[in-house]
């Protein structure tokens, strides 16, 4: 996987998911992802449209 900037060691790793979706969002957390934005209206769950976090991970990893 290529690097986002050489000169920021990022991971280009860029998740979303449901809003609503606490424990998902407390995983993604607790792995060094930050939420960047939501996106309303995104996803269509359960017959309706639905907001999503937009996540990406800052923090480099430890190798």
């Amino acid at each position: 996987m290529k690097e986002a900037s050489p000169a920021i060691p990022l991971q280009p790793i860029e998740p979303t998911e449901g809003a609503d979706k606490q424990p998902a969002l407390a995983l993604y957390l607790r792995h060094d992802f930050d939420v960047e934005g939501q996106l309303l209206d995104y996803a269509m769950h359960e017959g309706r449209l639905s907001n999503v976090h937009g996540k990406a991970r800052h923090k480099p990893r430890e190798h």
